[in-house]
């Protein structure tokens, strides 16, 4: 199965987080049917590999990372 990664840099300012958030919900509105998680490198929480290992959870074998 595949999943889609949403990856950002993250900031500490809160309404580029929640912005970043939206565009997520956005995303996995468009394709139901896939996973699609997101995670920063740095000043924010989820990090990249909090957001790898919900995919790994989920049974997702393949992801598509979108940086």
């Amino acid at each position: 199965q595949i999943g889609i990664l949403i990856c950002g840099h993250g900031s500490r300012n809160k309404l580029a987080i929640t912005e970043f958030y939206e565009l997520t919900r956005l995303i996995q509105q468009r394709y139901p049917s896939i996973i699609v998680e997101y995670g920063f490198l740095e000043f924010a929480k989820p990090s990249l590999t909090d957001a790898l290992d919900k995919l790994r959870n989920s049974s997702i074998t393949k992801v598509i990372a979108i940086f």
